[in-house]
């Protein structure tokens, strides 16, 4: 199954979003208010309102399921943090060149990077299919 990739943009709405809906449970205002003494009223009908409009503009939905086909399928299922599966992790180390001490980047920019080098060296062994 193919899906559309959620963009940074979207990524950052996201975000921005969760924020919000905790932030508005919690203290009643949007993380982004400025503290003013006149807070809107958030009833359950604006709330519903705010949420069915910031869904038809954004996909909660493609970015969650995004980071969970990731999480899935590339990250370390023992760990407690975001880490490489033990198998990439190895991979992470022999393209990058670390030595044994360094941790591999886990940066977005360099696992680009990583991907690239992976689809330009298609000779790895243990890269699995």
């Amino acid at each position: 199954m193919k899906m559309a990739r959620a963009s940074k943009h979207e990524i950052q709405a996201c975000n921005a979003f969760a924020q919000n809906l905790e932030s508005l449970i919690e203290y009643g205002m949007l993380a982004d208010d400025n503290g003013d003494d006149a807070k809107p009223d958030w009833s359950d009908e604006r709330l519903g309102k705010y949420v069915r409009a910031w869904c038809e503009k954004y996909s909660l939905f493609r970015v969650v399921f995004g980071y969970q086909v990731l999480l899935d399928n590339c990250c370390d299922p023992d760990a407690t943090t975001l880490e490489w599966r033990k198998d990439l992790a190895e991979i992470v180390q022999k393209l990058e060149g670390d030595d044994e001490d360094d941790e591999p980047d886990q940066s977005i920019e360099s696992n680009a990077a990583i991907m690239e080098k992976v689809k330009a060296n298609p000779k790895i062994e243990d890269f699995p299919p």
